[in-house]
């Protein structure tokens, strides 16, 4: 049992690293299309970062409230990565 939680700790140790939990600081400005969702927006501006707090920054960003969704043609504030 305890080498089970070992592992299994290890495991997810090593998947924590591959997501960054810093959002970028640096923004852009989007136009959201037809079916995309804040999630979508996340992982395709952010790929790097954890899109849960991207999302979170987002909200934040446009004054989003709680559960909001977004409507296509809505311009929105999102973290950008910096390209590499």
């Amino acid at each position: 049992m305890c080498a089970v939680v070992i592992v299994l700790g290890l495991a997810l140790g090593g998947l924590a690293g591959a997501v960054s939990h810093e959002v970028p600081d640096r923004t852009g400005v989007v136009t959201v299309s037809d079916g995309e969702s804040l999630w979508d927006l996340a992982r395709q501006h952010a790929p790097d970062s954890d899109p849960r707090a991207v999302v979170e920054r987002i909200h934040r960003l446009n004054e989003l409230e709680g559960g909001a969704g977004v409507a296509a043609g809505s311009v929105l504030t999102v973290p950008v990565q910096a390209p590499e």
